[in-house]
């Protein structure tokens, strides 16, 4: 019975159109310049006015315990980031107008630091540090990946 409810909600709400009805999203070409979306214009309004500005960096940190598989990790990283093409976009002007660019992967090495002897204040420190480093690292990485090749 609820199924037959919830069937009848989603008909009524999508006005009775099937999936099959709706148009089918084509791969574009990727030898063109592509358009930025509505999200990316937003984005790249932003950084026009405050070009520094880490503000839509997201700083998240997670403790791993046990033996890492460095190999395997590193893998993984690289393996997300030559999936999804959002990760690999940089923008570029073309005749005045921003548009997107699908950027080779590179290659993805982890930096390792073996914090194991280091004292609580130097390590907290150093994290603290290491974070403001990053943001600068990787403002620096987006800027040489959005020079025109």
């Amino acid at each position: 019975e609820k199924q037959s409810e919830l069937i009848g909600f989603l008909q009524k709400a999508t006005g009775g159109n099937k999936p099959a009805d709706a148009p089918r999203i084509e791969p574009v070409s990727r030898d063109q310049d592509l358009p930025l979306s509505f999200a990316q214009q937003r984005f790249w309004f932003l950084s026009q006015i405050e070009e520094d500005s880490s503000a839509f960096n997201m700083v998240q940190t997670y403790r791993l315990r046990g033996q890492i598989d460095l190999a395997a990790l590193e893998w993984s990283f690289a393996e997300i980031i030559r999936r999804h093409e959002t990760l690999r976009s940089v923008v570029n002007m073309v005749e005045g107008q921003p548009v997107q660019v699908m950027v080779e992967p590179p290659e993805f090495k982890l930096d390792v630091i073996d914090v194991i002897k280091l004292p609580e204040p130097t390590l907290v420190g150093g994290l603290i540090g290491g974070l403001g480093l990053l943001s600068v690292l990787s403002r620096r990485r987006a800027a040489a990946a959005s020079r025109p090749c």
